[in-house]
């Protein structure tokens, strides 16, 4: 989670040790936490680890004079930091990280330097939990960032960053978790020409019913420390100790949480200053919310939405630039999934197995036969394209039906708003007939209804019942797919 990786270097000294130490009753001995922090060094392959470990009150100062991080096609350097923690008692500490004006330097497997960044300023503090090895609060504040690629020309600048996250307990004993982040004055520039800017961005990922106590078991369990996973490359060279724990971590997993949601903002995004395509978009959403998710009726949503959209395209005449759509929305689910018993049969079904190739062959047909034998529904919510002149809209939903004779029904509501204004723009236009005959038989298939703001409106109703009907507004579709060879 994004939270762990920009925290990873300040709250690890105050776990469990990743081998066999046991962590000391508070306030720490030095000589532990100098290991500890040595061990976390290690673990992330960091060459340079020169570093000081100091008492100030009840806490400690642990400083960095340089950071580098050794990773497999390169090498990630960090200027100097200052670690603060601070025992608050209840297995709970507060950790600063605080580096005045850090340069970050990516470098290849040769040394030549592939990328350069800078910050104003740079600071996390926040609050980690030994008990659950996850932080219970994190304020994080970036400001000023640079970064510099030399081989293309690109820079990223960015005006802010801030993140903040927080796990609470609810009144039903289990815990929710937000996390925001927050950038401002995003500008992309390629060999000093303007490519995009933002002038605001946010992630905001939100967790409700989180049993962070099963999550805990799982992770004392296999004594990671930190990281949810174990980091010995040598764990997962053999079956038998890979297997165990992917299942024991699917255990885990089975009903961790009831409802969360990751939704993705952008504000007044604006393309180069010259040039074909789109230009600018007022506002951006994107939004992907789980529902009911340790049951056997959860609901995976998915809604994008683009409002404001200014299109440069010369290429469209000028009678056409109306039709030109400024707002598009999706929203699409998928509801009655059987989660909850798909992964207790994934358990069920790898316990003992040390065989990923016999544990796919087990598991596969019953989570076919688990979702065949559920009514599982797919639908759209919405889909809108908004233009000056016209309009298209549709929802529709699809059920999974075993007995019926096509294995679904389904029925679809489809609105097009300035069909006909259109069709009469092209004929002023002097386009051809034929070129135009695949939106007069869309005309004549559908059912007026009452104008919108001076546009034309034809609504098309599709339907497919158990018994393998189909029908566009009433009308047997049968026998015109039969004669366009479709049988």
């Amino acid at each position: 989670m994004l939270r762990r990786r920009l925290i990873a270097a300040s709250v690890a000294t105050t776990l469990g040790s990743a081998g066999a130490m046991a962590q000391p009753v508070e306030p720490w001995d030095i000589a532990w936490l100098e290991a500890e922090t040595r061990q976390l060094l290690d673990l992330f392959r960091v060459s340079e680890t020169e570093f000081t470990v100091s008492e100030i009150g009840d806490g400690c100062l642990i400083q960095f004079p340089s950071l580098v991080v050794d990773l497999a096609d390169a090498t990630v350097a960090f200027s100097a930091f200052d670690f603060t923690l601070s025992p608050l008692g209840d297995r709970r500490t507060a950790f600063d990280i605080e580096a005045a004006s850090p340069t970050l330097t990516i470098t290849d497997a040769g040394g030549r330097t592939v990328a350069r960044g800078d910050f104003t300023d740079f600071r996390i503090a926040g609050v980690w939990s030994s008990r659950f090895r996850e932080p219970l609060s994190t304020l994080a504040t970036l400001d000023g960032f640079t970064l510099t690629i030399p081989d293309d020309g690109t820079e990223v600048s960015l005006g802010g960053i801030r993140i903040r996250q927080d796990l609470v307990q609810a009144e039903n004993g289990r815990w929710d978790s937000e996390e925001v982040v927050e950038v401002r004055d995003i500008e992309v520039t390629q060999f000093g020409r303007r490519m995009v800017t933002i002038e605001a961005a946010s992630v905001r990922e939100e967790m409700r019913g989180y049993d962070v106590d099963a999550m805990a078991t799982f992770r004392e369990r296999y004594d990671t420390g930190l990281m949810p996973v174990p980091m010995d490359p040598a764990f997962y060279t053999g079956h038998r100790s890979v297997m165990p724990f992917f299942t024991d971590l699917i255990d885990a997993a089975a009903g961790v949480f009831e409802d969360a949601s990751v939704v993705v903002t952008m504000d007044n995004i604006a393309g180069p200053a010259r040039g074909t395509g789109i230009r600018r978009i007022d506002n951006m959403t994107f939004a992907v919310g789980y529902e009911d998710f340790n049951s056997d009726a959860a609901a995976v949503s998915v809604d994008l939405r683009f409002a404001g959209v200014v299109v440069e395209d010369p290429s469209a005449p000028p009678h056409l630039q109306g039709y030109v759509p400024d707002e598009i929305r999706i929203a699409v689910a998928v509801e009655q999934l059987p989660v909850d018993s798909m992964l207790r049969t994934v358990v069920t079904s790898l316990r003992g197995v040390p065989d990923p190739v016999v544990a796919g062959t087990a598991v596969g047909p019953q989570l076919i036969l688990l979702l065949l034998r559920q009514d599982i529904t797919l639908r759209l919510r919405d889909l809108t394209i908004e233009a000056p002149d016209g309009a298209a809209r549709a929802n529709a939903v699809v059920q999974l039906d075993p007995m019926s004779a096509l294995g679904t029904t389904a029925r679809a509501d489809f609105t097009l708003v300035g069909l006909d204004q259109l069709i009469d723009r092209l004929r002023r236009m002097g386009v051809p007939e034929q070129d135009v005959a695949a939106l007069t038989i869309l005309q004549a298939m559908g059912r007026p209804g009452a104008p919108e703001d001076g546009g034309s409106v034809r609504r098309y109703i599709f339907e497919q019942t158990a018994a393998g009907d189909l029908r566009l507004n009433g009308v047997d579709l049968w026998p015109l797919l039969t004669a366009g060879g479709f049988e």
